[in-house]
Order: structure tokens, then C-alpha cells, then sequence
């Protein structure tokens, strides 16, 4: 019997991108999970109807994380595809995935070619894991931009995961937008889910970590100059952010 394949994807009023990225899978996958974050207001949810998706909106949130481990709780196959709105198959991994899913190698998930971002017409390509076996899957907490972890081998190919985003997507503008936006979600719901139990200190440190890792070892790297600041900025703005909302809450006892 060939292993099912489920499609999951959590979304937030996309239907700029969901159709490209649902033709891209529709017919190597065996069902389709979407989940919407919040009330949907455009056609993001009727466009997903026309390929028989399973449609669930859940609580804004204004993260994808969160809602990732109920998606992969309601999928049915064996293979989860993890794909956001703004992403779809190429044609090399569609051509491929079925295979994939059918190894003899004990291989449990794929990290395949994502372009992690561009800046001046530069893209920077690193892998991402996004096809694996849902039984090999590690607990998912949801935490915004948490990782899917497995229990066993992952294989890195050289097909890629088309990624669709801005041409300048590392300009100081375009990063301290989303930088504001996420880490409001993402302090939000450390608190709300009481995650956060000591503060954010492990942000606190983890900013000077991933400035180091990025910048220190790839000095030469003018793109990874930048992923180093912005996820520096980043993590600090996330413990700054729960350290006051803490504050906050001890004041109101």
C-alpha cells in the first residue's frame, strides 16, 4: 500500500498565493488540511473549497506556529507536506515526492531547497524540512517559528521549495515591520500559554547566540550579516517584550 500524503497548511488571508500553491501539490497529495488564523475575511477559504480541502478557522493568534501542530494532529497520512500559502511544489519535487515518501532507506523527513531570502537580486538557498512521517514527529508546542523535530534520518535534496517573497526582503523597513508584527504575536503567546515561565532569558541569550553563529562564521557573508542582526534584534525585542507583560501581571495582583 502506498503511504497517504497530507498537505498542511496554516494561513492567514492569502488568497493572493493560495491557488498557485495548492495546483502546485493537488495531485500528489491525498487530502489537503488549511487552517486559518482567525476569522477569514477574503477568499483564501473559498478558493481552498474548490480543491476539497478540510477547512478549520481557529483563533487569531497572528502566528503560523501555533496553529501547525493541530494541523498535523488532523492530517490522516502517513507524509505530512508542510507548505505556507507563499510557497509551492517545483516541478522537480513534485515529481519526486511520491518517491520520497516511498523510500527503503528509513529516511523520515526531507529538507528541500528554500530561498531563505533575498537582498539586492542576492538569494541565499539553505534547506528546509518540510515533507516527513507523522509518526516520527517529536511534540510540537507551536511556539512561533518552532522547528519540526524528528526521531529519525533526514535527508537534504537538491529540489526546491519555490519560496515567493519581496525582492528586498532584508531592507531596514522590511524587517523592522515583521519584527514588530511577529514579536508581538510570538511574546503574546509565550505568556498566554504560560511558556515563559522565567521571563524570556533564554531570548535574552539566544539573540547573542545567533549573532555569533551566523556573523562570527561567516564573516564574508553581507546576507548573513544581516540575518545576524535581524534575528539579534529579534529575540531581544521578544524578551523585552514577555519581561513587560510579566511586569505587567505581578503589578495587577
Amino acid at each position: 500500500m502506498k503511504p497517504k500524503i497530507s498537505a498542511c497548511l496554516a494561513v492567514y488571508h492569502e488568497e493572493k498565493f493560495i491557488r498557485n500553491s495548492i495546483e502546485s501539490f493537488k495531485d500528489v497529495v491525498d487530502e489537503i488540511i488549511l487552517v486559518h488564523d482567525g476569522k477569514c475575511q477574503d477568499n483564501t477559504l473559498n478558493i481552498a473549497r474548490e480543491y476539497g480541502a478540510k477547512i478549520y478557522e481557529r483563533e487569531r493568534i497572528g502566528n503560523a506556529e501555533p496553529h501547525r501542530g493541530f494541523s498535523f494532529a488532523a492530517a490522516t497520512g502517513d507524509w505530512i507536506l508542510q507548505i505556507d500559502p507563499d510557497e509551492h511544489l517545483s516541478p522537480e519535487l513534485r515529481a519526486n515526492l511520491r518517491k520520497m515518501a516511498d523510500n527503503k532507506e528509513g529516511i523520515v523527513g526531507y529538507g528541500c531547497k528554500w530561498d531563505t531570502y533575498c537582498y539586492k537580486g542576492k538569494h541565499l538557498y539553505e534547506p528546509k524540512l518540510c515533507f516527513f512521517r507523522k509518526d516520527e514527529l517529536k511534540p510540537f508546542l507551536g511556539i512561533p517559528h518552532e522547528g519540526v523535530k524528528l526521531n529519525g534520518k533526514v535527508l537534504n535534496v537538491d529540489y526546491e521549495l519555490v519560496h515567493i517573497q519581496p525582492q528586498d526582503c532584508f531592507t531596514w523597513k522590511y524587517m523592522t515591520r515583521k519584527i514588530k508584527t511577529w514579536s508581538d504575536a510570538h511574546s503574546k503567546y509565550l505568556c498566554d500559554k504560560n511558556i515563559a515561565k522565567r521571563g524570556a532569558i533564554p531570548y535574552f541569550f539566544k539573540a547573542f547566540i545567533w549573532f555569533g553563529l551566523y556573523f562570527g562564521l561567516d564573516l564574508g557573508r553581507y546576507h548573513k550579516w544581516r540575518i545576524a542582526l535581524s534575528s539579534s534584534v529579534y529575540n531581544l525585542v521578544v524578551w523585552l517584550k514577555v519581561s513587560k507583560i510579566k511586569l505587567k501581571k505581578r503589578q495587577l495582583v
